[in-house]
Formats: C-alpha cells, sequence, structure tokens
C-alpha cells in the first residue's frame, strides 16, 4: 500500500494561529505559580544583596578613592593611571578656599 502525501494543499493559518493562541486553564494556573515563584525569588535576592549591602557599608569615607583623590587633588597629584585630571583641578581650587592647615 502506497502513502500519498497532499502537497498542493495549503495549511489554514487563521486556523494555526488560533489553535496554538489557546492555552488550556491548567497551562494558565501553572503560568501564575511560576510568575509567583519568580517574583518571590527575585524579592529573596533583592533583600539578601540589600541586607549584605547595608551590613557592610563604610560608616565614613574611605581611604581608598574618595580621601585619595583629595589629597591629589589638593596637591595636584595623579592618583590613578588615567588621573580625572578636570576633577583635579576643580578639586584643587576648592582647596584653596578650604581654610585650615
Amino acid at each position: 500500500m502506497k502513502i500519498k502525501f497532499n502537497t498542493t494543499k495549503k495549511p489554514n493559518l487563521a486556523r494555526l494561529i488560533t489553535v496554538s493562541a489557546f492555552t488550556p486553564f491548567n497551562s494558565i494556573a501553572s503560568m501564575n505559580r511560576f510568575h509567583r515563584l519568580n517574583n518571590l525569588i527575585g524579592w529573596l535576592v533583592f533583600a539578601t544583596a540589600a541586607s549584605v549591602y547595608l551590613l557592610t557599608i563604610e560608616p565614613t569615607a574611605s581611604f581608598w578613592d574618595c580621601s585619595e583623590r583629595i589629597v591629589a587633588s589638593y596637591k595636584l597629584e595623579i592618583p590613578h593611571p588615567p588621573g580625572a585630571p578636570f576633577f583635579m583641578l576643580l578639586g584643587n581650587f576648592f582647596t584653596k578656599f578650604a581654610g585650615g592647615n
């Protein structure tokens, strides 16, 4: 017995779209569970990251970057290879008005 395939008939695209767009109730319920789980995991990751950040935040300016740039701008030195020359000149200009030693 030979099997013949009808290659001349084109598929009905409107029927394919409506059938593929239809989702049964179980699939919608599982999607809602996924969205709920996704939101819960996202909030847990955010809470963990925020708590670690707040627990390890420095109470004052750090010596490694902020104060190093302040001293470098006062003495017109280069703190890092890029240098940030405008920041150094602007910082030096304002240290002239700071007063003190």
